[in-house]
């Protein structure tokens, strides 16, 4: 009996601390360029937890994976406004477009920020309210080498406006690929913000 309990004690200090651990890793992706937007768009993205890197299917974006774009079948718009917790937004705006006979572009703008930040002076009253924000502009391009074989590269140019007259720009890349192994079954590859960091 006593062995039981402790056993039982046990699984569940550990099971508690498995949930913290994942919490803490979830968090570490806020020093990176471009970090915001890994929060993912849309409801399919945000409800796949962004997992469609593989997911050729409906409406594709070619941020998540530039080697998808070839597969979209018709020309899609997609717009997405995030009002979230503590002042912040998450806006994203796409277009994605069939190049016959066989490749595929997206472009893409996103959109994050924070609003009504109170500045205050020594005495702690409201001078003035401060806002900032990070923005993506992405082109993508992709190309089917057969029906079950793509790759695609994307570009793109982040721009962070940190404070006033405090702001900076990069250029990064992203490279995909996507294989069909079977009826049900496929692999994609997305290796993203090669090249993103800021500089200040």
């Amino acid at each position: 009996m006593t062995f039981r309990k402790q056993h039982s004690s046990f699984l569940s200090l550990f099971f508690v601390f498995f949930l913290m651990l994942g919490t803490k890793a979830s968090g570490q992706v806020g020093g990176f360029a471009g970090a915001p937007f890994r929060m993912g768009f849309g409801a399919r993205g945000i409800g796949m937890a962004n997992a469609t890197v593989a997911w050729n299917n409906g409406d594709v974006v070619g941020y998540n994976n530039p080697a998808l774009v070839p597969f979209q079948e018709t020309a899609t718009g997609a717009v997405s406004v995030g009002v979230l917790s503590l002042d912040r937004s998450l806006n994203f705006l796409s277009y994605t477009q069939r190049l016959k006979p066989s490749a595929g572009v997206s472009f893409g703008i996103i959109n994050a920020g924070v609003g009504d930040i109170q500045g205050r002076n020594r005495d702690g009253e409201v001078t003035e309210k401060y806002s900032t924000s990070e923005n993506a502009f992405a082109f993508s391009f992709g190309l089917k080498m057969n029906d079950d074989l793509s790759f695609g590269v994307s570009t793109k140019i982040l721009y962070y406006s940190l404070f006033s007259e405090v702001s900076s720009t990069t250029v990064g890349f992203d490279l995909g690929a996507y294989y069909k192994v079977a009826q049900g079954l496929s692999l994609g590859l997305a290796i993203q913000d090669i090249n993103s960091k800021y500089k200040w």
